[in-house]
């Protein structure tokens, strides 16, 4: 199982392991879905609330659209008119029927915020012809791929959580720009080389913010207590702890609790296992004297921190974005009585609506859909949005160039520089292309059931 497919935000529990297995065991299924292929009709023309990318804050641009196509257009799935996208949607109940806590109108909003973009010319004076292909529906990631490049022949692709088990027939075989929320290491982005586009932190980066911020905290200082950290980590994530450059524990040892401080049980990846680890990590930790613990495993922390709390076990926790335990909604399955006051370090915003979020809510409220709420529910929406900013300030940095290409979009993508976000704090394009420059202290409230934001947004330790 690959490292990116247990980064699915907002799963609960045993959902996530769950989630991940069917997305895998579908892969090559016989079912067939016809991908939906429109121009989305435009909103009504006094409609004043944009998607922007060219902001960080999410305002409208004040300069005109173009009365006609910036550069000439060249190759695959685009023309001087118009512009071919490709959205992999995922419309799930919001109830408890499923793992996703994702609201049911997603397919119907992504139209809504292209028609908004059409509505207001476009991007580099073309109209975007939009493909929509349902994965609630049909979850083979490896037909999506076949369709939507090899049948539509998109310019480029948005998905949620879709792609990553076909991403080598995206990217590596399609020559497929993908822009989607779903993290790699560093060596991963660059395999694809340049064509995978995430505002999302690398593992590499999360990996050195949740140890330095911990450190700032003073979580590993012997003057304040500390003893020995207990880790619980997974086989399938190995490289994210072990890698010698880059991993957790090298930045560990960097901070000073190298190896002899630290008590570390790794589960392996199958359900079975994680059902049970939490059993065998918590005798571990407590033999060994741990007093804090930093845990990146589903459902293990849930089951962690009940059984610890049972038992009377005594440690500190600081949690990180591994497994999204720094989103409240998977926070919420902890024990209360056991994490309330935890720390959390986080790239991503806490229940509230950024600038982009809101501007992408009056859009989406235009068109007669629900109003955004928290980041739970609205969550795979408001990262559209963020996408669709990308996508949009990609195009257009590419037209610019004077040719409008697959190929033009990939070299503009890291000069971008900065993008409006609506749930990662800080999107920066500048060198790379993935998210998360900042991140902040979370401590967690049970009476309020969410992370609240401890300080001011920090500039991330990784560069």
């Amino acid at each position: 199982m690959s490292i990116q497919k247990k980064r699915l935000k907002l799963m609960g529990g045993v959902a996530l392991a769950t989630a991940a297995i069917l997305i895998t065991a579908s892969c090559g299924s016989k079912t067939t879905a016809d991908p939906t292929t429109t121009v989305a009709t435009p909103l009504s023309a006094d409609t004043t609330t944009t998607v922007d990318s060219a902001t960080t804050d999410g305002a409208p641009e004040t300069t005109a659209a173009p009365t006609g196509p910036v550069g000439k257009s060249e190759g695959v799935g685009v023309t001087d008119t118009t512009i071919k996208l490709g959205i992999i949607v995922e419309d799930y109940p919001t109830d408890n029927t499923t793992p996703f806590f994702f609201r049911k109108d997603g397919n119907a909003a992504v139209k809504a915020l292209v028609a908004d973009i059409n509505a207001k010319g476009g991007i580099a004076g073309r109209q975007i012809e939009l493909v929509t292909y349902d994965f609630s529906v049909i979850t083979d990631s490896h037909e999506a791929c076949l369709k939507l490049v090899n049948q539509e022949k998109v310019f480029a692709i948005i998905s949620g959580y879709a792609t990553t088990a076909s991403n080598d027939c995206f990217m590596k075989d399609g020559k497929t720009p993908v822009i989607d929320v779903n993290a790699l290491t560093d060596a991963g982005n660059a395999s694809y080389a340049g064509y995978h586009m995430t505002p999302s932190p690398t593992f590499d980066r999360s990996a050195k913010d949740w140890v330095y911020g911990a450190n700032d905290l003073g979580m590993f200082d012997p003057a304040k207590g500390f003893k020995k950290l207990g880790v619980v980590s997974t086989s399938c994530e190995a490289s994210i702890w072990d890698d010698p450059a880059k991993g957790i524990k090298h930045w560990l040892e960097t901070v000073g609790v190298t190896s002899d401080k630290i008590s570390e049980f790794r589960a392996d990846c199958a359900l079975e296992s994680l059902l049970a680890a939490h059993e065998q990590a918590l005798l571990k930790h407590s033999q060994d004297g741990v007093n804090v613990t930093m845990i990146a495993a589903q459902p293990v922390d849930r089951n962690y921190t009940a059984l610890a709390h049972k038992q009377g076990f005594k440690t500190q926790y600081i949690w990180g974005d591994f497994h999204y335990a720094t989103q409240s909604a998977n926070a919420q399955s902890l024990m209360q009585d056991e994490v309330d006051g935890s720390y959390g370090i986080t790239a991503f915003r806490q229940d509230i609506l950024a600038p982009a979020a809101k501007a992408c809510d009056a859009v989406v409220q235009a068109a007669g859909l629900p109003a955004f709420t928290v980041i739970q529910t609205d969550l795979l929406v408001m990262n559209y949005c963020t996408d669709l900013n990308i996508f949009k300030a990609v195009v257009e940095k590419a037209a610019a160039s004077g040719t409008l290409s697959q190929a033009s979009f990939v070299a503009a993508a890291p000069t971008v520089g900065k993008i409006a976000s609506a749930v990662e704090l800080s999107v920066d394009f500048t060198g790379d292309t993935s998210g998360g420059e900042e991140f902040i202290v979370v401590k967690w409230s049970k009476a309020t059931t969410a992370w609240i934001q401890e300080g001011d947004v920090k500039k991330s330790f990784y560069s």
